[in-house]
């Protein structure tokens, strides 16, 4: 009886130090650290996921901006234009995608004087030289159209700017 309790004892002994994992492993079963690893793959998995969900929401909801922009814009007789009179050399030296476009001059000078009025209210202007001679004057530039509507309407409200105002996409 005494050889039967000390087998039990080591038995139990054995079974309460080695765990699960040793009996999962000889039934080829997942171990616990296999457990865990699917685990942490799962989560990664499921925040990947997420992030696409996101991102594509948000992609929608840019495009809903931009049109419903693009819409307020255009009842609002804003016309956007692009230029291939803009050469592709001056093209390249522009920082931004969209520029409100206060005037175009022959004459380079009335242009510097138009910016000059521009700068001095605080917005940021840029000189746009067309192959023709042309020069325009371009404000509040930006990559993003939405982001337009605002400083445009802010540039309306200004005594120096036209109501012949139109928004140039140089793409």
């Amino acid at each position: 009886m005494r050889k039967v309790l000390v087998v039990v004892a080591f038995v139990l002994a054995v079974v309460m130090t080695a765990g699960c994992d040793m009996f999962r492993k000889m039934a080829g079963r997942p171990t616990s650290e296999d457990i865990d690893v699917k685990r942490e793959l799962i989560v990664a998995a499921e925040a990947a996921r997420q992030a696409s969900e996101d991102s594509v929401r948000l992609a929608k909801q840019r495009t809903a901006d931009s049109l419903a922009v693009l819409d307020s814009m255009l009842n609002s007789g804003i016309p956007i234009k692009t230029s291939n009179q803009v050469s592709p050399v001056a093209k390249a030296k522009m920082a931004h995608r969209y520029y409100v476009i206060l005037g175009a001059f022959g004459n380079a000078d009335n242009a510097a004087r138009l910016q000059k009025k521009v700068t001095d209210a605080g917005f940021e202007s840029e000189l746009i030289p067309y192959r023709n001679g042309i020069t325009a004057v371009g404000v509040c530039p930006s990559d993003d159209l939405v982001s337009m509507y605002g400083p445009l309407m802010e540039l309306r409200k200004q005594s120096f700017c036209p109501k012949e105002a139109w928004i140039f996409d140089k793409e």
